[in-house]
């Protein structure tokens, strides 16, 4: 089953993706010549060269000069055109190599969110006889990434959940392997992640088990999904305890120190006694606000956070917590990853585990 077919749902088992592209086939990102079925031939014909050279152009080998890889590229982006990159593997060999694709403008330069997923798609790749390229581009222009994908360079590819639609959908047509670390709306792309709602629910339930009122919620960009999500289980955790939320304690768009600056006191003048924060960095930021202005954790607020890393190990006390560790996650999504590459079957959606680290930081949840 070709791996792009829009019949594709989630959890639907699929096997490999789609190798049976002629070699050459057009793709088309909103050029004048959408509905042109492109060759190699066409392009050999108009620039007059060769095939085989067109073709060493397009896969970054072979003795071809820097003009002529120049002018091969540009009708090729003037038509809105790769050649297929199923075709290219075929003719010449895999790259021996796959790509973590990394967001260039992130705020989360304290975040080691980013460098464990290196790590776990390091760790598997090795054991697979591949290397591992990094790469980091914008949010929305993907064309570092079609840069790699002319010159041949990778096999597959893994990425966050901050990838965007542009970059998915130029894998997706080019029936490139890849696999997303964490979720994605975006159809038909392989994803690997927790249960976000759910670990987000149970977290904030050990502040309203602890008989606090009045929780806030400290959470970052909704231009990413995950962030919509754990919201969205912040909300459920009072609907299934059966207490009533405030919103007035529900802040969001929040990263810098300045903005959580401004939260803290807006919170704590309205009697918060309790604050769940969407992620490990958002919570070092405000730990270490409330530490400023000498406010005592957990006796006088608590605290939780709802994804984990060493910024919650180091607090005093340590931060309760929802455990998903990212290179776990990245060795799983990775082995997924081969396993696609090698054409066995696999599930568009994949649940990872996760545990609640019940800590210093909410020690009113369990008694010594």
């Amino acid at each position: 089953m070709c791996y792009n077919q829009a019949t594709v749902k989630e959890n639907t088992s699929v096997r490999g993706f789609d190798s049976g592209a002629q070699e050459g086939n057009a793709v088309n990102n909103e050029s004048q010549n959408k509905d042109k079925n492109l060759r190699i031939s066409d392009a050999a014909q108009e620039l007059g060269l060769s095939v085989s050279t067109v073709s060493r152009a397009f896969a970054g080998k072979g003795r071809v000069s820097e003009e002529t890889r120049r002018r091969v590229k540009e009708w090729a982006r003037k038509n809105g055109w790769l050649p297929s990159a199923m075709s290219r593997t075929l003719q010449y060999g895999s790259s021996g190599n796959i790509a973590v694709v990394l967001p260039k403008d992130t705020n989360d330069e304290l975040s080691p969110f980013f460098p464990h997923c290196v790590l776990g798609a390091c760790e598997v790749a090795e054991a697979y006889g591949f290397d591992v390229i990094v790469i980091h581009i914008a949010t929305n222009d993907p064309s570092r990434l079609a840069d790699l994908i002319e010159k041949n360079k990778v096999d597959g590819y893994i990425l966050t959940d901050r990838a965007s639609n542009e970059v998915l959908d130029l894998l997706t047509k080019l029936s490139l392997p890849h696999v997303v670390l964490g979720s994605t709306p975006h159809k038909n792309t392989v994803c690997i992640d927790y249960d976000i709602k759910g670990a987000c629910c149970e977290a904030t339930e050990l502040l309203i088990k602890n008989g606090l009122n009045h929780i806030a919620y400290i959470g970052g960009s909704g231009a990413y999904l995950v962030n919509k999500r754990r919201q969205q289980g912040f909300i459920n955790a009072f609907k299934v305890q059966g207490v009533h939320y405030d919103e007035r304690f529900i802040f969001t768009e929040i990263e810098s120190m300045v903005q959580i600056e401004q939260v803290v006191q807006k919170m704590l003048y309205n009697g918060a006694q309790g604050v769940v924060t969407g992620d490990d960095v958002l919570c070092s930021r405000l730990m270490t606000v409330l530490h400023q202005l000498g406010v005592k954790v957990p006796d006088e607020i608590q605290v939780a956070a709802l994804s984990h890393s060493f910024l919650m190990d180091i607090q005093a006390p340590q931060i309760s917590c929802v455990k998903n560790d990212a290179k776990t996650l990245s060795i799983k999504g990775t082995r997924l990853l081969m396993e696609i590459m090698q054409g066995k079957e696999f599930q568009l959606q994949n649940t990872a585990e996760h545990e609640i680290a019940i800590r210093g930081s909410t020690r009113k949840a369990f008694s010594y």
